[in-house]
């Protein structure tokens, strides 16, 4: 197995270990939901790599502002603009039809293991070592 299938097969065994709430007990197909974890995984690095790399160039190294009112910071405005799109509500039938059948895990997966695989995120928002949103071993391919 090369280095990249390896590095991958992180991203398969994660989510097939992980329980999906509401579906009495069944678990996330990692092989069949592979490439959509790792592009979600990916687009969310390169998204936050360009969104870096704006503040380098268009704002000189510097931070942006708050802005007024929100108690959150320009990055941690960034994952939250992330997780909106993945907000959703689904009936136990809708769960568990996703599981069976989708090439997706459930959004509310899908989104958190996009979290707790980015260092950025667990910086921007300070979660610490080992904690659900920051594991100490995280799964990524470059």
């Amino acid at each position: 197995m090369n280095k990249f299938s390896k590095r991958a097969q992180c991203f398969v065994d994660t989510i097939s270990n992980i329980t999906v709430p509401g579906t009495g007990g069944r678990k996330t197909n990692g092989d069949s939901t592979l490439a959509e974890t790792f592009s979600d995984h990916e687009g969310l690095k390169a998204s936050y790599m360009a969104y870096m790399q704006w503040l380098k160039t268009d704002r000189a190294d510097k931070d942006e502002k708050r802005l007024p009112g929100l108690q959150y910071t320009p990055k941690q405005l960034f994952f939250l603009n992330n997780a909106i799109d993945f907000c959703s509500k689904l009936s136990r039938k809708e769960r568990i039809s996703v599981v069976r059948y989708s090439n997706f895990p459930v959004d509310s997966i899908r989104i958190n293991f996009q979290m707790q695989n980015s260092k950025e995120f667990a910086e921007a928002w300070n979660c610490p070592v080992g904690s659900f949103m920051n594991p100490e071993d995280k799964c990524n391919v470059y």
